[in-house]
């Protein structure tokens, strides 16, 4: 598969594989976005041919139905239905009843077999999919952690997640998720940090209020870390002293 770089207009080669993720330009270093590439096709649908029979009965026959066409072969292969049985289906027989002797099982049994390949393509087609989203939301959470090591995020930072997020068919409720739990544990990292000398000075604190603020994530701490956090400001206040 042949890929036009839209900057320097290299082109580049790549595997089918590659469709759906965000490739980077090995010349010129830009960003390509592939997921709109390739053919464009709706993906076949999975269409179940839906069953009625008659059941004979002392006074008249039942009518049972609908069944699905796996649970009706089922009942074809035990003998439940028989050649002069009265069945019918939207998709076989106009929704006329017919005697089963006049229903070909090979064409029953062939469009129950491309029914199921076609389910197990739809079923591959979503996990790879997923797996692109992962290995997205992987990268997103790569970005994210770059941008708030510093303990906010620039305008060219949000920019850059926005940007990704937008090609990589993520949500802004991602990256408000990823946000909310990388700046939660930058915090406890922080905290931990200033504590492991169990003396918190008005410095620490300072930057770890800088931390929340600038990263919009309020201050949490369970009760063994406030407990901590009070113990070592009280010992701030004593080697001050």
């Amino acid at each position: 598969m042949i890929i036009v770089c839209p900057k320097c207009k290299s082109r580049l080669r790549a595997k089918k594989e590659a469709l759906g993720r965000i490739l980077c330009c090995p010349k010129c270093s830009q960003r390509i976005d592939t997921t709109k590439l390739g053919p464009k096709s709706k993906p076949p649908v999975a269409t179940v041919s839906m069953w009625y029979y008659k059941k004979e009965g002392w006074f008249k026959d039942e009518e049972i139905g609908p069944v699905s066409e796996d649970t009706f072969l089922n009942l074809v292969r035990r003998r439940q239905i028989k050649n002069m049985t009265l069945v019918r289906s939207p998709e076989f027989t106009s929704n006329q009843w017919q005697n089963f002797r006049n229903i070909s099982i090979l064409k029953l049994e062939a469009a129950q077999r491309i029914r199921r390949e076609v389910e197990k393509q739809a079923e591959i087609d979503r996990l790879n999919r997923e797996n692109i989203k992962q290995e997205n939301l992987q990268r997103l959470r790569v970005i994210i952690q770059d941008a708030i090591a510093d303990g906010q995020i620039t305008q060219s930072e949000k920019k850059l997640i926005d940007q990704f997020t937008k090609t990589a068919g993520l949500s802004r409720n991602d990256v408000q998720h990823i946000l909310a739990i990388e700046g939660k544990r930058l915090i406890d990292e922080i905290v931990a940090e200033a504590l492991s000398d169990g003396v918190l000075t008005p410095d620490e604190e300072a930057r770890i209020q800088a931390f929340s603020t600038g990263l919009g994530i309020p201050l949490k701490h369970d009760a063994l870390t406030l407990d901590l956090i009070e113990l070592s400001r009280l010992c701030w206040l004593f080697d001050s002293c």
